[in-house]
Protein backbone atom coordinates (compact mmCIF):
# COMPACT_ATOMS: atom_id res chain seq x y z
CA UNK A 1 0.00 0.00 0.00
CA UNK A 2 2.85 2.40 0.90
CA UNK A 3 4.42 1.93 -2.63
CA UNK A 4 1.48 2.92 -4.59
CA UNK A 5 0.80 6.26 -2.40
CA UNK A 6 4.71 6.82 -2.86
CA UNK A 7 4.65 6.29 -7.23
CA UNK A 8 1.52 8.31 -6.88
CA UNK A 9 3.07 10.85 -5.38
CA UNK A 10 6.16 11.22 -7.53
CA UNK A 11 3.94 11.05 -10.62
CA UNK A 12 2.48 14.16 -8.81
CA UNK A 13 5.10 16.12 -8.26
CA UNK A 14 6.48 15.20 -11.82
CA UNK A 15 3.35 16.59 -13.43
CA UNK A 16 3.47 19.71 -11.32
CA UNK A 17 7.14 20.22 -12.18
CA UNK A 18 6.62 19.94 -15.91
CA UNK A 19 3.38 21.70 -15.50
CA UNK A 20 4.84 24.93 -13.69
CA UNK A 21 8.04 25.10 -16.34
CA UNK A 22 7.25 27.66 -18.93
CA UNK A 23 8.92 28.63 -22.17
CA UNK A 24 9.01 32.06 -22.97
CA UNK A 25 9.32 33.50 -26.64
CA UNK A 26 9.88 36.89 -27.60
CA UNK A 27 8.12 38.25 -30.62
CA UNK A 28 10.42 40.27 -33.25
CA UNK A 29 10.32 43.81 -32.86
CA UNK A 30 10.49 45.93 -36.37
CA UNK A 31 12.40 49.08 -35.87
CA UNK A 32 11.41 52.00 -38.66
CA UNK A 33 13.36 55.53 -38.41
CA UNK A 34 10.30 57.81 -39.36
CA UNK A 35 12.30 60.92 -38.95
CA UNK A 36 16.10 62.08 -38.38
CA UNK A 37 16.81 60.92 -34.45
CA UNK A 38 12.76 58.65 -34.33
CA UNK A 39 12.78 55.23 -34.63
CA UNK A 40 9.73 53.79 -33.88
CA UNK A 41 9.19 49.86 -32.32
CA UNK A 42 6.49 47.75 -33.45
CA UNK A 43 5.61 44.33 -32.43
CA UNK A 44 4.85 41.06 -34.65
CA UNK A 45 1.48 42.06 -35.36
CA UNK A 46 2.19 45.71 -36.23
CA UNK A 47 1.05 47.01 -32.81
CA UNK A 48 3.00 49.81 -31.30
CA UNK A 49 5.60 49.13 -28.25
CA UNK A 50 7.04 52.38 -28.20
CA UNK A 51 9.89 54.97 -29.72
CA UNK A 52 13.65 56.13 -29.42
CA UNK A 53 13.97 59.54 -29.95
CA UNK A 54 17.80 61.20 -30.54
CA UNK A 55 18.55 63.65 -27.65
CA UNK A 56 21.32 65.54 -29.65
CA UNK A 57 24.50 65.36 -27.81
CA UNK A 58 22.98 63.91 -24.63
CA UNK A 59 22.01 60.25 -26.08
CA UNK A 60 18.73 58.01 -26.81
CA UNK A 61 15.51 58.97 -24.98
CA UNK A 62 13.13 55.48 -24.49
CA UNK A 63 9.46 55.68 -24.10
CA UNK A 64 6.73 52.72 -24.21
CA UNK A 65 3.90 53.06 -26.12
CA UNK A 66 1.97 53.10 -22.51
CA UNK A 67 3.97 56.41 -21.94
CA UNK A 68 6.48 55.02 -19.46
CA UNK A 69 10.35 56.44 -19.55
CA UNK A 70 12.77 53.52 -19.42
CA UNK A 71 15.92 56.55 -19.78
CA UNK A 72 18.41 57.94 -21.69
CA UNK A 73 20.93 55.81 -23.35
CA UNK A 74 24.25 56.56 -24.13
CA UNK A 75 23.81 54.13 -27.51
CA UNK A 76 21.09 53.69 -30.07
CA UNK A 77 21.60 49.90 -29.93
CA UNK A 78 21.37 50.38 -25.92
CA UNK A 79 18.15 52.12 -26.23
CA UNK A 80 16.70 49.82 -28.52
CA UNK A 81 17.26 46.81 -26.26
CA UNK A 82 16.05 48.62 -23.16
CA UNK A 83 12.69 48.84 -25.12
CA UNK A 84 12.89 45.27 -26.34
CA UNK A 85 13.94 44.00 -22.73
CA UNK A 86 10.76 45.86 -21.28
CA UNK A 87 7.83 43.85 -23.07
Amino acid sequence: MMIGYQETMTMAAATTATETTTTTTTEPVAWRCVQAGLWVASGDHGEPLGIVSEKWGRGFAVTTAWGLDLGLHATLPAAKAALENAR
